[in-house]
């Protein structure tokens, strides 16, 4: 458009380049957010919380000189002309690793998905990567406020249904209480707690026989863990489930970041086996959100040392030098470092012999994870969760993947996992 403009030598007429805030490769949309279109303030996320640190200070002129009558004065070109008035500039560093999110969210297209990946520093807390799919035209948010795809919602920060990616909080709970996992357990296909039956995955083939907790958590077997939780207690459980930051932000809401806190049972109020045994296998009220979840298993791999969880890092001026520290450097001690090692081997066994092949990365120095296959209310929908960490012996990173009605975590979401894992691996980021 400009060199037709150009090549026209209309008199008079002249191109000035100008930037694009949004064009079609910004990754990270739903976290940078977007301005309102009629007057260009920070509508969500990112854009919104720090608007006057972000909105540009100063208006510019386009400047021409005319002669007496107001006739632009041909061959003296133009200047623009800066108003006067403080133009330090100054940007909110992310914590986010641009070659990592740009991994995520390409593998995540490619592979049509509907759900969320965040990727998380496990020494620090650092978001690395946060990506929901399918996601918006910054410039054109109006296109996609009655879609039926829902592409403004952010789903790596919304509730879901867990799952068996619980079965890592009641492994936790169950070495602290020093409960005997010597004593071999049998698993016909489902347990019955009161009157009501509760199915394992190996139902059908007429149960996983006998387990260990090695075996029983590399199959994901929900007899052997609601037989565990009816021993560990209703109370315990939800108290573990909330040292591991379930029912709570995790941190990125006060840097801007809207987040559920998902939901765990109230502790004080009565219950059942029955909710004992939903409360096992991640089941019933218990909701949590992908990053909550890349959170969980970054603790695990980080020895049992749960940070706050970052996304923002500081404001920087235009030179890059540090002008606030904006990060949390919070992290406390949540589960000793023997019960996390046991977890870490419980959870390399996944991923070794377990539901979680698919995200074996042997070639790759290897990863550990969790599988994960949650109910909703509704029989016909089936979310997909991996949540693991990787490389297995030295642990950079925690990712975990949701897939939105996905059906099954170790078929769906763990090759979404490794292909992912590979590729950061490969370029060496």
């Amino acid at each position: 458009k400009k060199n037709a403009v150009i090549n026209m030598k209309i008199p008079g007429t002249s191109a000035i380049n100008s930037l694009k805030r949004y064009d079609e490769n910004s990754v990270a949309r739903h976290i940078l957010g977007y301005l309102n279109k009629s007057d260009h303030v920070g509508e969500t996320g990112i854009e919104k919380k720090y608007n006057e640190i972000l909105e540009c200070d100063t208006e510019n002129l386009i400047g021409a000189v005319i002669d007496a009558r107001n006739n632009i004065v041909k061959g003296m070109g133009y200047r623009i002309i800066k108003l006067e008035g403080d133009s330090k500039k100054l940007n909110v560093k992310l914590t986010l690793d641009y070659h990592i999110q740009r991994i995520v969210e390409e593998v995540m297209e490619r592979n049509q998905i509907t759900g969320a990946v965040v990727v998380e520093d496990v020494s620090t807390g650092d978001i690395v990567a946060i990506a929901s799919k399918p996601d918006f035209d910054q410039n054109n948010v109006q296109d996609y406020l009655n879609s039926s795809d829902n592409e403004l919602f952010n789903r790596a920060v919304a509730s879901y249904n867990l799952g068996s990616i619980f079965k890592i909080i009641d492994a936790a709970l169950m070495f602290e209480l020093n409960i005997s996992t010597d004593e071999p357990f049998y698993c016909p296909g489902y347990i019955n707690v009161g009157n009501k039956m509760f199915k394992c995955s190996s139902y059908g083939e007429g149960g996983h026989g006998e387990v260990d907790y090695k075996k029983a958590f590399a199959l994901s077997c929900n007899s052997y863990f609601i037989n565990m939780g009816l021993k560990m207690g209703y109370r315990n459980l939800v108290e573990m489930a909330e040292r591991f930051g379930l029912g709570a932000p995790t941190g990125i809401k006060e840097q801007g970041i809207h987040e559920a806190s998902g939901n765990l049972p109230d502790p004080q109020r009565y219950y059942s086996g029955g909710d004992i045994a939903n409360i096992s296998i991640g089941q019933g009220e218990i909701m949590a959100t992908p990053i909550q979840v890349a959170n969980i298993v970054a603790t695990i791999a980080n020895g049992g040392i749960k940070n706050q969880v970052n996304i923002v890092d500081s404001i920087i001026d235009e030179n890059g030098n540090k002008v606030r520290d904006l990060r949390n450097k919070r992290g406390e001690r949540i589960i000793s470092k023997d019960i996390s090692d046991i977890i870490k081997s419980m959870m390399e066994e996944v991923t070794i012999a377990g539901t979680g092949t698919r995200a074996n990365l042997e070639k790759y120095g290897g990863a550990a994870g969790k599988t994960g296959s949650a109910e909703t209310s509704r029989s016909d929908i089936v979310h997909a969760w991996f949540a693991g960490y990787f490389p297995k012996n030295n642990p950079k990173y925690s990712m975990a993947v949701f897939v939105e009605n996905g059906q099954n975590g170790g078929r769906v979401a763990a090759p979404i996992f490794a292909e992912i894992a590979e590729q950061i691996m490969e370029k060496g980021w």
